[in-house]
């Protein structure tokens, strides 16, 4: 989903702090550069070794699939992989003695106005429909794209309709919801 992306800290050994590398919502090629400084790429068809990284979502969680072309192979948890790899949120990745890859999700909370096609649609917590006039304000799963009302303090108290925090999980895939951006989990001495 939308509200959900990948990223890799990366450390490379003599490192001070790690660097961040945003995957994209297609394949990206991971490469290190002549300094032995890790890089996403757009999809370079023409090369012959390396490692592809692409975002899935299967059942409300997120992966990230990781292809090794040619004679590479990742180290993955310790462990050296065949050519398909399915990586999730802790995992970490070795390309080399040098070089490690932390993958972490990032997480923005997705509120807006109702859309259209959502008019009339009723919020799976109190059953009342989404309206485009006056505007409803939604939440939006990022696992699953569920859609529950987040009505704000721009409304009086008595005719907020504010389900999303009735409960710490979303109601359709028991996710948790996400109310503020950040980071849900990264390696201790990370960044913010």
């Amino acid at each position: 989903m939308s509200g959900r992306r990948f990223h890799l800290f990366a450390k490379c050994r003599g490192a001070e702090r790690f660097e961040t590398l945003v995957v994209g919502p297609g394949a990206d090629r991971l490469a290190v550069d002549s300094q032995g400084v890790p890089r996403l790429r757009d999809q370079d068809e023409a090369a012959e070794e390396g490692f592809w990284l692409a975002p899935i979502t299967a059942h409300g969680q997120s992966y990230l699939v990781a292809v090794s072309r040619g004679s590479s192979r990742l180290r993955v948890n310790g462990w050296f992989r065949p050519g398909v790899a399915i990586l999730a949120e802790r995992d970490h990745i070795q390309l080399d003695a040098d070089t490690v890859l932390h993958v972490a999700l990032f997480q923005e909370p997705q509120i807006s106005l109702a859309t259209p096609d959502l008019a009339g649609k009723n919020c799976p917590v109190c059953l009342a429909p989404f309206s485009i006039d006056p505007p409803t304000t939604v939440y939006t799963c990022g696992h699953c794209g569920v859609h529950v009302h987040c009505e704000g303090e721009d409304k009086p108290a008595d005719e907020r309709l504010e389900c999303v925090m009735l409960a710490p999980n979303c109601p359709a895939c028991g996710m948790p919801v996400v109310m503020k951006r950040g980071y849900l989990w990264q390696p201790e001495d990370g960044h913010e």
